[in-house]
């Protein structure tokens, strides 16, 4: 079978250098056109919106129209280049504003319905 050459990266607000998350985070996969391959479904307790809501739709349409740049950058650099080797890839700690449509009461500091998570992202060749 053909092996899958997406990029993906894997956001986490919280999180050790061993992958674990704590329960305070979430984690999603994004393809290199910013597309949302998967998501956890504890963003909603984050941000209210739901896996099934944004699973397949653009990272773009749920992050802040300042942050794209950022984004794109970030998901520019992690294309697969054959002649580096997978060890070499750098994790990236960045933040972004999303989304956010949990009453005021329940969402913490949000600013224009947008809310900071701080995330680090890890390159990977494949998603399994």
């Amino acid at each position: 079978s053909p092996l899958l050459t997406e990029w993906d990266s894997l956001f986490r607000p919280q999180g050790d250098d061993k992958g674990n998350t704590t329960l305070d985070g979430f984690i999603f996969v994004v393809a290199p056109d910013g597309k949302i391959m998967y998501i956890s479904e504890t963003a909603s307790v984050h941000l209210g919106l739901s896996q099934v809501e944004l699973t397949g739709n653009s990272i773009y349409e749920y992050i802040h129209p300042a942050d794209h740049d950022e984004m794109s950058a970030i998901l520019s650099c992690h294309q697969p280049m054959p002649h580096i080797m997978e060890e070499l890839a750098l994790e990236r700690a960045f933040f972004l504003r999303m989304k956010c449509v949990l009453a005021k009461r329940n969402a913490g500091l949000t600013t224009g319905g947008y809310k900071v998570i701080s995330q680090k992202s890890n390159p990977s060749n494949s998603i399994s």
